[in-house]
């Protein structure tokens, strides 16, 4: 796809390149969170994911 506009070519490969540094940050924390979680940060994970479930605006309306 060729781009004319020096504007959108410069849109297009600053979106290309978050995409690529978003990737890589992802592909980092999952290698540094390769060791097993203890049950008590599991366990406050799940509260925490619960909380947030029941204050979410889409849940008052459910």
């Amino acid at each position: 796809m060729e781009f004319r506009n020096g504007v959108l070519l410069q849109l297009f490969e600053c979106i290309e390149s978050t995409q690529n540094e978003v990737k890589r940050k992802m592909i980092e924390t999952d290698a540094s969170n390769d060791a097993p979680k203890s049950q008590r940060d599991v366990a406050r994970e799940e509260k925490v994911c619960v909380t947030v479930v029941k204050n979410s605006p889409c849940s008052a309306s459910a």
